[in-house]
């Protein structure tokens, strides 16, 4: 590729991020002025000027520090400023001479590495403990509530003699723990993945800590 064409795609990329820039910023409701005053509020100065040469393509080049502040002031994350993902029709140059939909540049850009895409699995995840967690605080929640006698016992069990409902409820709510139990070790087991992966994660849930703490011992020994 020649220099022209080189420079072309480089002029190409700099519109595109100043077209992003002035949609976020139209999104948000905020003139370029707002914008500039945002930035400095922010700790970095970007005069009104300057925004305007960038979202024109004026300006050929936009630094890193400028694209980090202005996302930052805008609510959104530098990547929707650099490939704008939720327009499925927009072809984008990632890299010269190579012609793809924005949202699959985004997707390489921030995410995959062979075609593969941890940080999207790495979430799916997340969310995942996150239902096991909260299903299991639900189900200690129900077993609570039958051996407090909150919870009634379904109407069939009615006509029980006081001994054999107190016997059903029994079995009941230990059902309830031992399926809880169960829901939580495998939470922690899958905590512990995330936690060798580096991902930050929310406090054990107080329901549950003396069940994380009974496998943490049984890993021990």
């Amino acid at each position: 590729m020649g220099q022209l064409a080189s420079r072309l795609w480089a002029s190409s990329v700099s519109a595109r991020v100043g077209k992003n820039i002035q949609k976020a910023r139209k999104e948000a409701s905020m003139s370029a002025q707002d914008l500039s005053n945002g930035c400095e509020e922010a700790g970095y100065l970007i005069p009104r000027s300057t925004i305007a040469n960038i979202e024109s393509g004026r300006k050929e080049t936009v630094s890193l520090q400028e694209l980090t502040v202005i996302a930052y002031v805008l609510g959104v994350p530098p990547l929707m400023l650099i490939f704008y993902p939720y327009d499925a029709a927009e072809v984008v140059q990632a890299v010269p001479g190579r012609d793809q939909l924005a949202v699959d540049a985004a997707e390489n850009f921030a995410f995959s590495r062979h075609g593969e895409s941890p940080l999207g699995e790495l979430g799916e995840k997340v969310m995942m403990l996150r239902g096991m967690e909260e299903s299991a605080i639900n189900m200690l929640s129900l077993s609570e509530g039958v051996r407090s006698g909150r919870s009634g016992l379904p109407g069939q069990l009615a006509g029980l003699d006081d001994e054999s409902r107190a016997e059903v409820a029994q079995q009941t709510a230990d059902a309830w723990d031992k399926s809880a139990e169960t829901l939580a070790r495998k939470a922690a087991a899958r905590r512990a993945e995330l936690i060798k992966d580096r991902v930050d994660l929310w406090e054990v849930p107080e329901e549950l800590r003396a069940i994380f703490a009974k496998v943490q011992a049984d890993g021990d020994d």
